[in-house]
């Protein structure tokens, strides 16, 4: 004998904006973007879908890197020295990096700077160690829809573009992921191998 699902559970787990429905959909996408050149996914330091069910699926997959960043949650322009600040901040360790906390790192989602923060995963607040922001190419970002409008992420990040998109059972809710335009190579410089 069969039941119905309650509404509340057939909200949350199959059809809503937390569901997991799509995320396989959105691992086999990026794995095939990642078969000519390796990808970096960015993923936001919140719980949740999409970015904890694509850390999973893609949990061995050496072709794809999932890298946890601070998401910009809260003034969209900082002034000049705030930036700096949180920068020497995250060189020092002297930074907890609190998803929750307005942050003028946060501004936009890759940062504007020669190094960024790496985190081990989302659900580390420091960072363990430090790379250079240039080396990141071929980088596509798991969009957390339910946290922050999509006009706003867009506005704070030019140089990103949705490329994939799953919607889910209610049409309200998808899975998408946006794809940074690489900036140009340095001139003089020898193009990688891609692999």
């Amino acid at each position: 004998m069969t039941a119905p699902l309650h509404w509340l559970d057939r909200l949350l787990y199959l059809e809503g904006a937390h569901s997991g429905y799509g995320i396989a959909e959105a691992a086999e996408f990026l794995r095939n973007e990642a078969r000519e050149s390796p990808a970096v996914l960015l993923v936001p330091m919140k719980m949740g879908n999409p970015q904890e069910g694509l850390t999973v699926y893609l949990w061995r997959d050496r072709r794809v890197r999932t890298v946890p960043v601070p998401w910009p949650s809260g003034k969209p322009e900082a002034s000049g020295d705030a930036f700096r600040a949180c920068v020497r901040d995250a060189a020092w360790g002297g930074t907890s990096f609190s998803p929750s906390a307005p942050d003028p790192c946060r501004a936009a989602l890759v940062p504007r700077t020669e190094m960024f923060p790496v985190f081990a995963s989302i659900y580390h607040k420091r960072p363990f160690k430090m790379e250079k922001t240039a080396d990141l190419r071929n980088v596509y970002f798991a969009y957390p829809y339910t946290t922050v409008p999509e006009n706003y992420f867009t506005l704070l990040n030019p140089d990103f573009a949705k490329v994939w998109s799953r919607a889910k059972p209610d049409k309200n809710y998808s899975v998408d992921i946006f794809k940074r335009r690489d900036p140009p190579e340095p001139v003089g410089a020898v193009p990688s191998s891609g692999g």
